[in-house]
């Protein structure tokens, strides 16, 4: 078979036109319900595509035509099939973005009016000998006697009608017998006829298979032919660098032997000595650099975390440790990324010495995959970066890991002093503000296990929503503390009360449409969540999530998680547990406004999340806090220069004083 009789076989089984469709799905027959009702009844609930009664009225309200006079109503599922058969044009005008919402008023009219059995309906035009478009109706003894509303016809075509009919078991492979007879005898009488259907099928079933096999083949065959050139090309292009690099190495051998001497002498006599010289390595960029150190070191052994020692992201809040008061946090989430231009240093640097600084950086891997500690792991990217950033920026860093903060105060006027200890502090010199902390750092780290920042993974709506829900959460569960001895002393008749109250709430959650096995999390609260439309959408099931996007005017889709994510463009709604996006950010914010460093970073290989000090409010105290879009990196020396990068920003940007410690911090 070649190529164009197996696009003309497979054409062919396209199918074209309505799909069937149940009654409890399809318009109403018209004439059905005029033999019970009057025309002025009926004449709002006609569908605008089929011209019958709308089953699920459905109001269009495109802008497009907002002038027409009279509502534009058709059924659901007329509308659905119209969709999918014109590229979701709209039916009335055939422009794109239809507008739609549902008319629950009108179907609870149409639920209402009074029919007979539509079996009954059926038979009767078939007797006559009509159809059901122009039938003159007439009195007709009836098989099935039932009259009664249209939301009653569903279960009693189910159920109960003595006119059911029953349909073929082949007819998925093409049979149309439907009868009220018995399907047993049309079963033996019709054995070969069935037989002739399945084999049908199964013949244009091999055909199908045999073109999109056939199309598959060419088009790897296609796909290898490119492969092979692009290596090809890539191999020569090899062999080219390999002449370059070495007839270079041999210029630069030359002028690096007449000078050797001077370089030791001078070198040996700097106080920042720099283990990069003398390489003959030049023109090449910080990123390129650590592209070649990637290139020599195997990077591919993946870092293990101990699963015991991982820590799982609570979803309470850490009221009891030294932090700032929430409450003048602002907090903004933005997408932008430092660029390569906001980095003020020559970015082409030179006397390198590759190979030293590869066995370097690769006894640091060795150290981060072998490490054993918890998230104390990410200490080994940053011992690698400091390496790396003392050396091109031709300053000393010293580096504070560990050291106390004291004389700490949660907002001002508090009389309180805490202690805490950031993870790591960085400074361009080793002056001390106090017994151990350093006088003027610019950058602060937080080292975190990998999973504490996948909350981050969020859009910038849901990140702030779910930021202002925390400062909520976290105000209320203060006050909760203060009453927590009332709450043990409840009685067991409030008891029952308390019990018949979360009875109700489970009802009502139910009802809501929201899902339970999506969290750990206690009824009452879900209940309140939800009525405070602060539930995320991930919690609730299909049906609440095409009805919500019917009212927000968003386009529904087959796919929840795409409905989520447009209702949370629209609308967004904070994560099931804020806790574990609050946490981390109030406790680095503090460090940085305590020490008066402008930028911090939480550190999570391979995930980082940084933030900076935007402006003070001196005179209320109050801090406003912009976070970046989390970094998620694919190699070891992609997450050092992205490092990089930050904190050369952090010192291009300066430091703010300390806020809310005292001057001279209290002996330990």
């Amino acid at each position: 078979m070649n190529k164009i009789e197996g696009q003309k076989e497979v054409e062919e089984l396209v199918e074209t036109g309505e799909v069937p469709v149940s009654f409890s799905q399809q318009c109403f027959d018209k004439n059905w319900v005029l033999q019970f009702n009057t025309q002025e009844q009926i004449n709002r609930c006609i569908c605008f595509i089929c011209k019958h009664i709308a089953n699920n009225p459905i109001k269009l309200n495109c802008i497009q035509h907002q002038d027409l006079d009279g509502e534009l109503i058709v059924g659901d599922n007329c509308l659905k099939q119209f969709l999918n058969n014109n590229n979701n044009k709209c039916p009335v005008h055939h422009h794109d973005d239809c507008m739609y919402y549902k008319v629950n008023g009108m179907q609870k009219h149409i639920d209402e009016l009074n029919v007979i059995c539509y079996n009954q309906f059926k038979k009767d035009l078939k007797t006559i000998g009509g159809n059901e478009e122009e039938q003159i109706y007439r009195d007709i003894i009836t098989t099935c006697d039932f009259k009664g509303k249209i939301k009653d016809m569903h279960g009693h075509l189910n159920n109960l009608c003595t006119l059911k009919e029953s349909t073929c078991w082949f007819e998925q492979f093409g049979c149309k017998y439907f009868s009220e007879r018995d399907l047993e005898q049309h079963l033996i009488e019709n054995m070969k006829q069935h037989f002739e259907l399945v084999t049908n099928i199964v013949q244009k079933q091999q055909v199908m298979f045999c073109y999109i096999f056939y199309e598959e083949i060419s088009k790897l065959n296609d796909s290898n032919l490119i492969l092979k050139q692009q290596l090809n090309n890539q191999t020569i292009e090899i062999e080219q660098l390999k002449k370059d690099l070495k007839l270079k190495n041999e210029r630069l051998y030359q002028i690096d032997g007449n000078d050797n001497e001077e370089k030791k002498e001078n070198n040996f006599n700097m106080p920042n000595f720099n283990l990069f010289s003398s390489s003959g390595l030049v023109n090449i960029t910080v990123e390129q650099a650590l592209q070649k150190i990637e290139s020599n070191i195997n990077f591919n052994e993946e870092v293990k975390w101990n699963e015991a020692q991982i820590a799982h992201c609570s979803s309470s809040y850490e009221v009891k440790k030294c932090r700032v008061a929430h409450e003048i946090i602002h907090i903004k989430f933005i997408e932008k990324i430092i660029s390569n231009e906001e980095i003020e240093f020559d970015n082409l640097i030179g006397n390198i010495d590759l190979y030293k600084l590869s066995v370097i950086i690769e006894g640091f891997w060795k150290c981060m995959i072998e490490d054993n500690s918890k998230e104390t792991k990410n200490d080994w990217i940053a011992r690698s970066l400091q390496f790396i950033f003392k050396s091109i920026i031709n300053k000393n860093i010293y580096a504070t890991v560990c050291g106390t903060l004291s004389g700490l105060k949660t907002k001002e006027g508090d009389l309180n002093n805490g202690f805490a200890y950031p993870d790591l502090l960085w400074s361009l010199n080793n002056n001390l503000f106090g017994e151990s902390e350093p006088s003027e750092p610019f950058i602060v780290f937080d080292y975190k296990p990998p999973n504490v920042l996948e909350a981050f993974n969020n859009e910038i709506g849901v990140l702030q929503a779910t930021w202002l829900q925390g400062c909520c959460e976290l105000s209320q569960q203060k006050i909760n503390t203060t009453k927590k001895t009332i709450a043990l002393k409840i009685n067991k008749s409030v008891g029952k009360v308390i019990a018949k109250e979360e009875s109700e709430i489970q009802s009502k959650i139910s009802d809501a449409g929201v899902n339970m096995k999506c969290t750990k999390q206690n009824e009452k609260h879900i209940f309140l969540r939800h009525k405070q439309e602060t539930l995320p959408w991930s919690m609730y099931d299909k049906e609440v999530l095409e009805y919500s996007c019917d009212n927000l005017g968003i386009h529904r889709s087959n796919d929840n998680n795409d409905m989520i994510k447009r209702l949370n463009a629209k609308q967004p709604r904070p994560i099931m547990n804020p806790a574990i996006l609050v946490n981390p950010i109030h406790q680095i914010a503090s460090y940085m406004i305590w020490t008066g460093a402008r930028v911090g970073v939480l550190v999570a290989y391979p995930r980082f999340v940084w933030m900076e000090i935007d402006n003070i409010d001196e005179e209320k105290k109050e801090f406003n806090i912009k976070i970046h879009e989390m970094i998620k990196t694919e190699s070891f020396a992609r997450s050092l220069f992205e490092l990089f990068k930050i904190a050369n920003y952090a010192i291009k940007i300066g430091r703010n004083k300390r806020q809310l410690r005292s001057e001279i911090p209290k002996k330990i």
